[in-house]
């Protein structure tokens, strides 16, 4: 069975759309997790789950780009034209809502350009670069036979998971990837490759053992960061965020698994697949504007101490705040001009 043969839309709607509320959950967790007090374990829970969000939207995007031959132009005006004016846009907006004390205008726009806008506006900055790459990566990946897509992807796991997880355990200042010169083999861009290569190994029937090893690897991953965290926390007498890296290991193997189980989804009821296509068509706006939800529904409905135990608290307020976020988001792209930028 070929790529073409199946409609991975369902799967690739429900991946983004997890992701994008898994993006909610991080910002409410981070409260209580440099709290570092009681409430601490619930917080480190759900992070540990959520740090999957940013690597699944970059499988997704490789899924998306690196398959497909596009001219080179034709693929940067579409890309790069989707991504530039919501990242002007919301820079603005929030350089506005939150402006730093005694920064001008007109250093506040130089702050755009250097990348020093508000914080979560990195994916931007991010994406960009990996779409102005992506037309050779993509040359590469489709040039190359199964046994080579596994061989980069093995270095790149090596180089940008494996070293930094034994860095502690040897010398700190000795770095293999420094001393090789392994550059060509660190950064996000691997993740365009990873999910171009699930993608297209997902073209083949998925059987049930296959869905249960994945789900299990997910739960797994999940489990050693969120131990991993606690252990390396509570020895360093503060929040250690070393394992919810993207690069990190374990969030990488658990990315993988959550991106090949959600394109083993082919088929859902009429209604329910109806509500994930218009969040997943959402996503970008929701990532943009969730900050200002997370605060406004704040100062409107103290969520924060009227909701009780810290294990309802985090999933409640990131439910509500995400929702209400579709919410906006969906009537806003009803205005033309709007689509542009959410």
């Amino acid at each position: 069975m070929t790529i073409q043969e199946r409609d991975f839309s369902v799967g690739i709607d429900f991946a983004r759309a997890l992701a994008c509320l898994l993006v909610v959950v991080v910002h409410i967790s981070a409260t209580d997790f440099y709290a570092f007090g009681p409430r601490w374990w619930p917080a480190n829970f759900y992070d540990s789950i959520a740090r999957i969000a940013v690597p699944v939207f970059f499988l997704i995007s490789g899924a998306l780009v690196l398959i497909r031959d596009e001219p080179i132009c034709t693929f940067y005006k579409k890309r790069i034209g989707r991504v530039l004016p919501p990242l002007i846009v919301w820079s603005v907006v929030y350089a506005a809502a939150y402006p730093a004390p005694d920064v001008a205008a007109a250093d506040s726009i130089l702050n755009i350009i250097k990348g020093v806008s508000s914080g979560h506006l990195w994916y931007f900055y991010a994406i960009i670069g990996l779409y102005l790459s992506a037309p050779f990566l993509g040359k590469i990946y489709r040039a190359s036979s199964l046994f080579e897509k596994r061989i980069f992807l093995l270095f790149w796991i090596f180089a940008n998971c494996v070293i930094p997880l034994f860095r502690p355990l040897l010398d700190f200042y000795y770095d293999p990837r420094a001393i090789y010169h392994l550059e060509m083999f660190v950064g996000y861009f691997g993740f365009l490759f990873m999910g171009a290569y699930i993608f297209e190994r997902s073209s083949i029937k998925s059987s049930a053992v296959e869905a249960i090893v994945c789900f299990i690897v997910f739960v797994l991953g999940c489990a050693m960061t969120m131990w991993l965290t606690y252990r390396f926390s509570f020895k360093a007498g503060q929040p250690v965020q070393t394992f919810y890296g993207y690069l990190s290991f374990f969030v990488v193997v658990a990315a993988a698994a959550f991106f090949k189980l959600s394109l083993m989804i082919t088929a859902v009821p009429r209604g329910i697949g109806g509500v994930i296509a218009l969040v997943s068509s959402c996503s970008l706006g929701v990532y943009c504007i969730h900050p200002l939800v997370i605060d406004g529904a704040e100062y409107l409905f103290s969520l924060e101490s009227n909701v009780g135990s810290t294990w309802f608290k985090i999933p409640v307020i990131a439910s509500v705040v995400f929702i209400i976020s579709v919410i906006l988001v969906h009537l806003a792209r009803k205005i033309r001009f709007m689509q542009r930028i959410i």
